[in-house]
């Protein structure tokens, strides 16, 4: 059981990372917004994506035990 929670772990934040790039990525591409505000609203909305997809991993983790 163990091996299989740190690998599922290991996906969730392999996936978050993957949509931070991306989103990051976008918005500089793009130039959405000035420079400054960019930075910090990509680095703002990883911390936000990855919180919510812990919270969402340990509340399945409940259901399941």
């Amino acid at each position: 059981m163990e091996k299989s929670k740190s690998l599922i772990t290991k996906i969730v934040v392999g996936v978050s990372l993957i949509i931070n790039i991306f989103f990051i990525y976008f918005v500089f591409k793009y130039k959405i917004l000035p420079l400054k505000y960019r930075s910090v609203l990509a680095i703002f909305i990883g911390i936000i994506l990855c919180v919510f997809i812990y919270i969402g991993f340990i509340k399945k983790e409940k259901l399941n035990h």
